[in-house]
């Protein structure tokens, strides 16, 4: 899979949800640096560890300041959605 352009959370009062998705032994450190340029930009996050699978991690960015941010790890798999309400 081939590095995308950064699903970088937009201001929106965290309507915008991003996913990112990365296995391996140096999922958390990518994913945690990815997460701390989200936060700069104003976005809430979390990290997830898998029950289910060792070294699965879910990356998951609510709002944010629009902009080019960094690119998605090589390998992840990511997804974008917005909050429709309850």
């Amino acid at each position: 899979m081939t590095s995308s352009p950064s699903p970088s959370p937009s201001r929106d009062d965290g309507a915008s949800v991003r996913f990112v998705e990365l296995a391996g032994t140096d999922a958390t450190r990518v994913l945690r640096a990815l997460a701390a340029d989200w936060r700069a930009a104003g976005a809430a996050v979390e990290l997830l560890a898998s029950t289910d699978q060792p070294d699965l991690w879910l990356l998951v960015a609510r709002g944010g300041d629009p902009g080019a941010g960094p690119a998605a790890p090589t390998g992840a798999r990511v997804w974008r959605f917005r909050s429709v309400g309850p």
